[in-house]
């Protein structure tokens, strides 16, 4: 009927309109819902930005800067106190110990060739008288060629004197029960020791001996001159007759001081030692009697360093100045029996003296020497520091331009700039100079690669040298960048959601932006890495897209595809401190099934 078909086509209109309030109102509804996800969304990577930023790299910097320094001061104290003064300790006490040895030796050298010189005279004499008493001689004739011998062809101080051994003498001076003097002693008034001169016990010894010995021998002793003296003896063969000759002590010590035989063998030791030279001790102050090095004996004067080691020659003298360095460690080693003593002056820590010192091959430069062994030892220390921390040692340049430096061993990381690397004196100037003129610090520098460079430079004034230790920037960064990385990839971990965090940047790492990003927290189909070495995870196109809008500086939301190729919803920001881009995605799916759900159920109630 036509009232019933009215009745339904009111009721479809009506039913079809409430369908289009409903639909409009579920529309707006879900388009606010969207808008909603996506504000969330974004305030969420805001937080995560300020959680990423907090791996700061200022604070990063602050932190190794002061770590540096403390590093660098340590170790310019172990070069100081470990290296350098246990280096000296160790030269005084070796030095100390040879020149003992040394001293020990030459008066040894001394005693023995003195009393083996008087002995040979002695036996010479015996010799000839018993080559006169051969020939039918008797004491008229011996007697009077001794006598003559000592007033006219002795050395002054020397003599020869005659002794015969009988019970019943008939001529001379009985000096024991068969012991009788025959010559005229050489410096006793009228020649009659029993009324001027008292004779010793040596001398009355030693004609014992020589009356007594078959071979002879030798004694220092004290003559009738009550002064020291070095007595041979020894009979005169094929007779009665002995001879005892006496060779003044201070003479052989002269003659044993300048003799070209005996010089030769302190000429010997002095090349083994360096700046060895020999003094003889005087009553009014200190006589060179060896050889300077670049001067002659007593041609350079005196130096207090030498006075200080004779005066004790026990003690070890440092610091004071030679006669040609201003700081010298002297040592000297005392020879009572020649009154002499050994002395040995060896440069120390004149950095001014270094060129000097190790051009000349007659000093010993312990700073010199030490310098080397330190560069060394740089080298070896520089191959064990991890990544690009580098300890560059520098060295005072004192030229016509002023002070500059230059190093003193060779740079770690030398190969990534050469042949064009600032290593020359005088280059860098701010860094390198500092640490040779004693600016103490720490700072960011350009280095000899003109990298920036985390820097701390400490000095060592007594050396003449600096320490600088620092490390790459870019090193700081990327550990700033791998904790950041870490951060995310735990945030991600805690979400069983597609909601997932990405932080990324540009491809190839050191390159300029294109269209290539590198992501370097894990993804979905893999771990990636936040390594500068690493080749892993590099994408571009429109899974790239969001993270690219993010490292151009970006900051918004976008509706596109994950590097999976599936529908998201992003936000992207920029972390200028670590110049890195952050994602922070969720599937489109997630946000969108719920409302669907929601509009389904209102449809159908």
């Amino acid at each position: 009927k036509p009232t019933t078909m009215l009745v339904i086509l009111v009721s479809v209109m009506s039913l079809v309109m409430c369908l289009a309030v409903a639909g409009t109102a579920i529309g707006l509804d879900f388009d606010r819902s969207i808008h909603r996800e996506k504000d969330i969304l974004q305030k969420e990577l805001q937080l995560v930005l300020n959680a990423v930023e907090s791996f700061t790299v200022g604070q990063a910097r602050s932190r190794v800067l002061s770590q540096q320094l403390s590093t660098a001061t340590l170790m310019g104290e172990m070069v100081q106190r470990v290296g350098y003064d246990n280096m000296v300790d160790a030269l005084q006490d070796a030095t100390h110990s040879a020149l003992v040895m040394m001293a020990s030796v030459t008066d040894q050298l001394f005693l023995s060739s003195s009393k083996c010189s008087a002995l040979e005279q002695a036996r010479m004499i015996g010799n000839s008288l018993a080559a006169l008493s051969r020939m039918g001689n008797g004491l008229d004739v011996v007697v009077p060629v001794v006598d003559k011998m000592n007033n006219e062809l002795l050395d002054p101080g020397h003599e020869a004197i005659l002794v015969q051994k009988s019970a019943t003498p008939t001529q001379g001076y009985r000096l024991g029960n068969e012991t009788v003097l025959l010559s005229q002693l050489r410096y006793c008034a009228g020649g009659h020791p029993l009324s001027n001169c008292s004779l010793t016990e040596d001398l009355f010894s030693a004609a014992s001996l020589a009356l007594g010995s078959n071979a002879g021998g030798s004694m220092l002793g004290t003559t009738y001159t009550q002064e020291a003296a070095f007595i041979a003896y020894c009979p005169v063969p094929g007779t009665s007759l002995g001879v005892v000759y006496i060779v003044p002590f201070r003479q052989r010590q002269s003659h044993f001081l300048t003799h070209t035989v005996d010089a030769a063998y302190i000429a010997n030791l002095t090349d083994l030692m360096g700046d060895l030279v020999m003094e003889q001790k005087s009553n009014p102050g200190v006589v060179l009697t060896g050889n300077y090095p670049g001067c002659g004996a007593g041609s350079c004067g005196f130096d207090r360093a030498g006075a200080a080691a004779l005066r004790s020659p026990s003690q070890i003298s440092i610091g004071l100045p030679t006669y040609n360095s201003p700081n010298s460690l002297a040592v000297a080693s005392e020879m009572p029996l020649l009154n002499a003593s050994f002395l040995i002056e060896i440069f120390v820590d004149t950095p001014s003296m270094q060129a000097t010192a190790l051009n000349d091959g007659n000093h010993v430069s312990v700073h010199g020497e030490f310098l080397q062994l330190l560069a060394k030892q740089g080298s070896f220390l520089n191959a064990k520091l991890n990544g690009t921390s580098e300890l560059l040692i520098v060295q005072k340049v004192t030229g016509a331009n002023g002070v500059s430096a230059s190093y003193l061993s060779e740079p770690k990381f030398v190969s990534e700039c050469a042949p064009n690397c600032s290593t020359a004196p005088g280059s860098n100037q701010g860094p390198m100079n500092a640490a040779v003129l004693c600016v103490n610090g720490s700072g960011m520098i350009r280095d000899y690669r003109n990298k920036l460079v985390l820097a701390a430079t400490v000095c060592l004034p007594q050396l003449g040298i600096g320490l600088i230790y620092k490390t790459d920037d870019d090193e700081i960064v990327q550990q700033c960048i791998a904790q950041a990385t870490d951060y995310v990839n735990d945030q991600n971990d805690v979400d069983d959601s597609s909601l997932q965090l990405m932080i990324g940047r540009a491809y190839p790492v050191r390159g300029s932006l294109g269209s290539t990003v590198q992501f370097l927290s894990d993804l979905e189909t893999g771990g990636c890495s936040a390594d500068v070495n690493s080749t892993d995870c590099v994408y571009q196109g429109n899974g790239a897209q969001a993270m690219l809008r993010g490292l151009r500086g970006g900051s918004g939301l976008e509706e596109g595809v994950d590097p999976n190729g599936d529908p998201v919803f992003s936000a992207y920001t920029y972390s200028k401190q670590l110049n890195v881009g952050l994602v922070l995605k969720i599937d489109r799916k997630e946000v969108e099934w719920p409302l669907f759900v929601v509009l389904l159920i209102v449809l159908f109630t």
